[in-house]
């Protein structure tokens, strides 16, 4: 019998990017304000802590964050000028979020800090914290899918392949070399939640349940964090749309569809998918 492993939100996931690269919010609006006068700066200074302390959250959490900062701030930037008091609350917007590539926020940046009246400022504030979220969730997701090949990994599945679907999803089929695979799934919602669903391919002797929780323990050691996985038997009947797919032998690359941080770590090595003639567990 088969089994399906759940994580229906994920709380955060530990960076597989190296520290130099990665750059949280309370950073960038130390970059924001680095020539702002000290009044915006002593405004600014109640939302910019490190709250993320090497964990980065999915977009929910960041957006919550950026709401409860935006509150840390409101009295002392009430009573700036209007340009100042929008650069202030730009800053305090950037305190949940964390990106790593800080060059595709160069523009937005020395825009916000160059604007001089409030709708410019407005205008480069909204330019700004669009591109924050976008670097945000893809780095989230670069951090999961890293995770999730490392733990597979650590099982002998060390062919690892990712694509997006047209839908957004991310599938991870990680395989062993005895034709067993490990197929998973994530999903972030409109809200910006993040869930995860893992299905064991090709296993005929009864193991699937141990190795979905080796697995689980694998994946909560490579810094996925998240409330306890649930445990779904399917009864030998693939649940998850990239499972079927899979066994159909229908899912192929899509080069432009792949998600480059897969391979971010060692061991791992992307090809194509075989197809698989079933899966019983």
């Amino acid at each position: 019998m088969s089994a399906v492993t759940s994580r229906p939100r994920i709380s955060g996931v530990a960076s597989a990017v190296t520290a130099e690269s990665v750059m949280a919010g309370a950073a960038l609006a130390a970059l924001l304000l680095r020539a702002a006068g000290s009044a915006v700066r002593a405004a600014a200074r109640p939302a910019l802590r490190a709250v993320t302390e090497g964990v980065i959250p999915p977009l929910r959490a960041a957006r919550d964050q950026e709401t409860s900062s935006l509150a840390a701030v409101a009295g002392a930037a009430g009573s700036l000028a209007a340009t100042d008091r929008i650069r202030v609350e730009a800053a305090a917007s950037l305190a949940g979020y964390v990106v790593a590539d800080v060059q595709r926020l160069a523009a937005p940046l020395r825009a916000l800090r160059a604007a001089v009246t409030p709708a410019q400022a407005m205008r480069a504030r909204e330019d700004l914290l669009q591109a924050v979220r976008v670097e945000h969730g893809t780095l989230f997701t670069r951090c999961v899918v890293s995770a999730c090949a490392r733990a597979a990994d650590t099982l002998g599945f060390s062919a690892v392949d990712t694509r997006v679907t047209a839908d957004g999803t991310v599938r991870i089929v990680a395989e062993h070399p005895a034709g067993h695979a490990l197929v998973s799934e994530l999903r972030t919602s409109a809200e910006g939640d993040a869930a995860l669903e893992t299905e064991v391919i090709g296993v005929y002797d009864g193991s699937c349940g141990d190795i979905l929780d080796r697995f689980d323990a694998a994946l909560e050691a490579a810094g996925v964090r998240s409330s306890a996985p649930a445990r779904t038997c399917t009864g030998g009947v693939c649940q998850l749309a990239a499972a079927r797919d899979f066994v159909g032998g229908i899912l192929r690359p899509k080069p432009e569809a792949r998600v480059p941080a897969a391979s971010e770590h060692a061991h791992a090595r992307r090809r194509n998918v075989r197809p698989q003639a079933s899966q019983r567990g």
